[in-house]
């Protein structure tokens, strides 16, 4: 159809009908602006073509048994870039960061989208989705249990498509922090 839109690598099927009401139809050439694509000599008529880039004007010739030629009206089209997958990195923590038991990590990421807008970003913890974050800044906090964790960020884009970050290792450690308090002199005490 007219103004029809295709993205990058897909084939085209380009159909043409080409009658002659006192003779015979002895070829369709077609055409992307003047450079011809297939000849066909006998129905149907059609070819198909993986276009580059940009904007191009379809046409069919038919040449009949007189070596009369009509050429058809143009049909535009364009060809699109095939939609690019987001970005997205682990900022915070770095890998093989250590903390201690009960700790809270804190995850941050940068997601971005050359072609579209990021609809979610999503923190795992060893592959378990453990927060969704639609809007940046994107962070999420959590308490991973004792032993070695991974860590890693998933982002979606407005057309569906995802990237992941590789794993970040961290490990969560149960050896305790040593505990402190001031025992004399007693709070509020006047000298």
């Amino acid at each position: 159809a007219a103004n029809a839109l295709f993205t990058l690598g897909a084939a085209v099927l380009i159909k043409a009908q080409a009658t002659d009401p006192d003779g015979t139809i002895q070829q369709v050439v077609f055409l992307a602006d003047s450079t011809p694509l297939c000849t066909v000599t006998q129905a149907p008529y059609q070819c198909s073509f993986t276009p580059t880039l940009g904007a191009f004007n379809l046409t069919a010739q038919a040449t009949d048994n007189a070596n009369t030629t009509t050429t058809s009206a143009a049909v535009p089209i364009t060809v699109n870039p095939a939609p690019q997958p987001p970005t997205v990195t682990i900022t915070s923590p770095a890998p093989n960061t250590t903390v201690g038991q009960g700790t809270a990590v804190t995850i941050t990421a940068t997601a971005s989208d050359s072609d579209g807008q990021i609809q979610q970003v999503e923190f795992l913890v060893d592959e378990s989705v453990v927060c969704t974050v639609a809007t940046a800044p994107y962070v999420c906090s959590v308490t991973p249990t004792v032993g070695a964790h991974l860590l890693s960020v998933r982002a979606t884009d407005s057309q569906g498509l995802t990237a992941t970050t590789p794993a970040v290792p961290i490990t969560v450690s149960s050896a305790q922090a040593p505990t402190v308090s001031i025992s004399s002199p007693a709070p509020n005490t006047t000298f």
